[in-house]
């Protein structure tokens, strides 16, 4: 009868152990595949990402020189005579930057919403409300201003222009490694509650 009971205990332990090594295999190998997968998925959304914040500043840096081209193209019309053999050329110069603007202005609108669908950080979605646009007004007051107003212009687009660059470099920077290692680790808590969950309940049908 001893012997009976000392081969049962034998047989739970056998049962226990093999259980064990089921459980550790299966929680090993369901974890390799999550990371594998999560972290493929959070790559994919970091480089889209990127490629958001690098567009947005490509187009902020684009539409800042098409300004300054726009104001010396018609700066150099409004002092060109009409009846100078220049002066079609001019026009069609005008109107060539003209529409090399709106392009650009059109491009900064399209990098601009695909930006902020990406952003995670409430402060920089405000700094980018912060950023304002060359207008209408500025680009005429350029236009016709003196050569103190025309310096004045263009240090303003080229000051914006490294603040640009200063921001895309905190955004593209902004705690990746810690949110990709608390997300993982609160999905390694979660599979192996249930992982253990389903073990529990091998054992109490022994």
């Amino acid at each position: 009868m001893a012997g009976g009971v000392h081969g049962m205990a034998e047989g739970q332990t056998i049962s226990s152990v093999i259980l064990a090594g089921v459980l550790g295999g299966m929680i090993g190998a369901v974890l390799t595949a999550l990371y594998c997968t999560f972290r493929s998925r959070v790559l994919d959304v970091r480089d889209a990402r990127r490629d958001a914040i690098a567009r947005w500043l490509g187009a902020r840096i684009t539409l800042g020189r098409a300004s300054v081209s726009f104001v010396a193209a018609f700066r150099s019309l409004a002092a060109e005579r009409q009846e100078s053999g220049y002066h079609g050329l001019r026009m069609e110069e005008s109107q060539r930057v003209r529409a090399q603007w709106c392009r650009a202005a059109e491009s900064l609108d399209l990098a601009e919403a695909a930006l902020r669908v990406r952003l995670r950080s409430e402060e920089f979605a405000a700094r980018l409300d912060g950023f304002e646009r060359t207008s209408v007004e500025s680009l005429r007051q350029a236009i016709d201003g003196d050569d103190v107003t025309v310096d004045r212009f263009v240090q303003a687009v080229l000051d914006a222009e490294r603040e640009a660059i200063g921001l895309a470099g905190a955004m593209t920077a902004e705690g990746e490694p810690s949110r990709f290692g608390a997300a993982f680790r609160t999905i390694i808590g979660q599979v192996t509650a249930q992982v253990e969950g389903i073990a529990d309940g091998w054992a109490s049908k022994d």
